[in-house]
């Protein structure tokens, strides 16, 4: 009889533990608070013109953030390229701020792929990949929306397709 009741208090003790670390981890993972420190560069087509920004000006303030992770070696990344103007068209300016970030690449590649000129919407180069660690990106391309608190309100694993740019802005015009 014991034995069963011990049998019984282990798994009650158990599904609470695994329900506890759940909350943490989903906390972690659903809000992020960019580092003071971690700093982006500003891509300009003439690439003497790149200036370092902090990110966390750019993340840690009021407005809703729609921040978009590529490479320019990634063809999928390459894919999106147009939905992503198309969103930047569309998007309130006074009310979200859009980065699209470079990362898990080099400056020289980044020049040589042309894909910083001509672009209509602003591009960040994550030169120590602070941001992607930060915020757990391991695959390319992905894509966050998150709240004036940062409270991750949608993540997209993959291409943003025409379908998912709908999503993000009813989300945003809500």
């Amino acid at each position: 009889m014991n034995s069963s009741r011990l049998i019984v208090a282990t798994l009650i003790l158990s599904v609470i533990g695994f329900i506890i670390f759940q909350l943490i981890d989903e906390q972690k993972l659903n809000y992020y608070n960019v580092n003071s420190n971690l700093q982006l560069v500003r891509l300009h087509e003439d690439f003497a013109k790149n200036k370092k920004v902090q990110a966390s000006l750019l993340i840690n303030n009021s407005k809703i953030k729609f921040i978009n992770f590529w490479a320019s070696w990634c063809g999928v990344c390459a894919t999106e390229r147009a939905v992503l103007v198309e969103l930047w068209r569309a998007l309130p300016k006074n009310k979200v701020e859009f980065l699209s970030v470079a990362t898990s690449d080099t400056e020289a590649d980044l020049k040589s792929s042309g894909k910083v000129k001509d672009n209509i919407y602003p591009l960040y180069f994550d030169f120590t990949e602070g941001l992607q660690r930060s915020m757990s990106v391991s695959a390319l391309p992905q894509s966050f929306l998150l709240g004036v608190d940062n409270s991750v309100l949608l993540h997209i694993k993959g291409p943003v397709n025409s379908v998912k740019l709908k999503t993000i802005l009813d989300m945003i015009n809500q």
